[in-house]
């Protein structure tokens, strides 16, 4: 049964998690994303965890519009080569994490669903089994909020086959 020492243990112990809740409860806030818009789950939106919401960056209408495209060609090796092709937009690595800008940040790559952030337009792909692979590129803000025009996402996607 019950005595004064375990009572007083289950005490200390209530005490520690809710000191480590209150301290902790911050740090966890900054993963959920403020003001969220809700995005269609087509595309690598649909790669998203279960109930996650991907932050969007509307492109206004009257704004020039950011537009992407990639090509990817095999390294001579085992690899691949991506050069990514933009229009109204800049890679700016220096602004990473900071306020959004329209026309500016980075690319999200997405290889058979997982993510790699991407800083320029050339970004080289380590080898990959044999077999198809799903490559997905989107505009990124610089606080990794996708572009989107009209509810879709600026995105160029594809499947490469690997011999």
């Amino acid at each position: 049964m019950w005595n004064n020492k375990n009572a007083l243990i289950h005490l200390l112990i209530l005490i520690i998690v809710i000191l480590l809740a209150v301290i902790l409860a911050p740090r966890f806030a900054a993963f959920v994303p403020q003001n969220a818009v809700p995005a269609p789950m087509t595309g690598m939106g649909s790669d998203a965890p279960m109930g996650m919401t991907l932050k969007t960056f509307e492109v206004a209408p009257g704004e020039a519009m950011p537009t992407v495209s990639y090509t990817i060609e095999s390294d001579g090796a085992d690899g691949w080569n991506l050069h990514i092709a933009t229009t109204h937009f800049t890679f700016t690595p220096q602004n990473i994490n900071g306020e959004p800008v329209a026309g500016e940040g980075h690319a999200h790559l997405y290889v058979d669903g997982k993510l790699t952030v991407v800083y320029g337009d050339w970004y080289h792909i380590d080898a990959l089994p044999s077999g198809a692979h799903s490559i997905e590129v989107s505009l990124n803000n610089n606080d990794h909020s996708v572009y989107s025009y009209q509810g879709k996402y600026v995105e160029a996607t594809s499947t490469l086959q690997v011999p």
